[in-house]
C-alpha cells in the first residue's frame, strides 16, 4: 500500500487560485461535517472547480444547500 497526498493543495479556477485547504478547513466546521476533502475538477470554461466531498457526522443528515449557505459568507 502507498499513500499519497495531492499534488497541489490549490485549484486553479479560472484565473483565481483557491487554497483546497481553506476550504476543507471550514466545511469542517459545519456541525453536521465530520471529515471534508476538496479536489479539483475538470471544468470546460474555468480549467478547474472546486469540488467538496463530506462526511457528515454519525447520524447526521447534510445537504449540498446547508454546506454552501453556511460557507457562502465566509469565502470569497
Amino acid at each position: 500500500v502507498q499513500i499519497t497526498d495531492r499534488s497541489k493543495d490549490v485549484i486553479k479556477s479560472g484565473g483565481e487560485w483557491i487554497s483546497s485547504i481553506d476550504l476543507e478547513n471550514l466545511a469542517v466546521g459545519h456541525p453536521k461535517v465530520k471529515e471534508a476533502a476538496v479536489i479539483g475538477a475538470y471544468h470546460s470554461k474555468w480549467q478547474e472547480r472546486p469540488l467538496l466531498i463530506v462526511v457528515p457526522n454519525e447520524g447526521a443528515e447534510v445537504t449540498a444547500a446547508e454546506i454552501l449557505g453556511f460557507m457562502q459568507d465566509r469565502v470569497a
